[in-house]
């Protein structure tokens, strides 16, 4: 062991408390309340540090609940188990967190805590009872081990990794910066080449393709695994506009699947229903033929000899076009996408040699981006491990 370091655990250096949530159902619990009542929401907003909360309680509540004072670390110990946070206002939290007070500032600090809470999720979830969901008793968290060294190691451990993740989330900042800077550059030259120019036609969405709609069955077609494969909305995905193929549907061998209802090479699926709106006119390019087929909320787009499949696709993944869908919907719990509103969409058509020289300078720019893409998901990884590095070092007890 490093030398004056000692072992303890996290019973014997803080007070553990658990949250709960006030019963919703009791206004006088909830309406108007100011007193901040923190959850795992808090942190997907604003980060680890905390200073407000997005929900309050009132003071009526508060006889019921746990008040955390000002850096206490809040430890998720049920369904997110590991996260964690810091807060910096008195505060309170529901179940799903337990409060972690320092008992002695004179043998902990917060800031050499808070970092060391980061490194207990393999712990935590090595230690919950796999139940329904991952859960962690107070008991069990009192028993994690923590090394303790003296203050003056704590503070300059502290700013040891303060540092170091400044200039590794900078290295990131600056590599979403770049891919950002890419997806703006392929919007403008998308936007530039397929503006309307001497010599093109404006047609419509209807004038230029087939339309096929989706296989339907009922839920009760479904089946673990047979033949018959079958596509739905969330197997486009909304943000690279790519086959998401990892969660494929399978139905009943039974069922007969015409062949129109079977994704094709050169065509276009585009999702028509969905709960979510983010799905809603999606489009996905198919570039092979896979043999699945595709389902009812889904719609297949053949286009005909005026226009290459491939620019028709870059003619519907434009902002003009997603502003266009998303005043289509008519749905209320599913939102509605009709192909008779869809077909009257209009598309600039260049003659089919410029849409081939079109179609091969946006290929080339969406590779440039999909290949920063790749290296700036490579950098985060990279990022994660030298956080994860850093935190090894700082903790070695030997």
């Amino acid at each position: 062991m490093k030398k004056n370091w000692e072992i303890k655990t996290l019973g014997d250096v803080c007070e553990i408390k658990s949250g709960s949530t006030p019963l919703r159902s009791n206004k006088l619990f909830w309406e108007n309340g100011n007193f901040p009542w923190f959850t795992i929401d808090d942190i997907r907003e604003q980060g680890r540090i905390i200073t407000n909360t997005k929900q309050n309680v009132t003071e009526l509540a508060l006889s019921k609940l746990t008040i955390y004072p000002i850096d206490t670390i809040l430890l998720c110990c049920t369904a997110s188990v590991g996260e964690y946070a810091i807060t910096k206002i008195p505060i309170t939290s529901n179940q799903q967190f337990n409060g972690l007070t320092i008992k002695d500032s004179s043998l902990l600090i917060p800031e050499f805590l808070f970092y060391y809470s980061s490194t207990l999720k393999d712990l935590l979830l090595e230690k919950s009872g796999k139940t329904t969901i991952d859960f962690v008793s107070q008991a069990k968290v009192k028993e994690i081990p923590i090394p303790i060294p003296p203050i003056k190691e704590q503070e300059e451990i502290v700013e040891k990794l303060d540092k170091g993740f400044e200039l590794i989330d900078s290295l990131k900042e600056t590599a979403k910066k770049n891919l950002e800077n890419a997806k703006e550059l392929f919007q403008s030259v998308l936007r530039e080449e397929l503006s309307p120019k001497d010599g093109w036609e404006t047609k419509t969405l209807g004038e230029v393709c087939d339309f096929v709609r989706g296989l339907t069955y009922s839920k009760n077609d479904e089946v673990n695994y047979s033949n018959n494969a079958v596509l739905r909305s969330n197997n486009i995905d909304p943000i690279s506009l790519k086959l998401n193929l990892n969660e494929i549907k399978y139905i009943n061998d039974s069922i007969q699947i015409a062949q129109d209802k079977i994704v094709q090479e050169g065509t276009i699926m585009i999702c028509t229903a969905n709960g979510s709106k983010s799905h809603l006119g999606k489009v996905a390019y198919i570039d092979k033929n896979y043999g699945y087929a595709f389902g009812g909320f889904m719609g297949l787009l053949k286009p005909k000899e005026s226009v290459i499949p491939i620019y028709l696709y870059y003619s519907l993944i434009t902002p003009i076009y997603k502003d266009y869908i998303s005043k289509l919907s008519d749905g209320v719990n599913i939102n509605n996408l009709k192909f008779s509103d869809l077909s009257i969409y209009s598309i600039p058509i260049p003659p089919i040699q410029e849409q081939e020289e079109i179609v091969g300078r946006l290929d080339r720019i969406k590779g440039y981006c999909e290949e920063l893409e790749g290296n700036y998901k490579r950098v985060l990884e990279l990022c994660e491990e030298l956080k994860q590095g850093l935190l090894r070092e700082a903790f070695e007890v030997k």
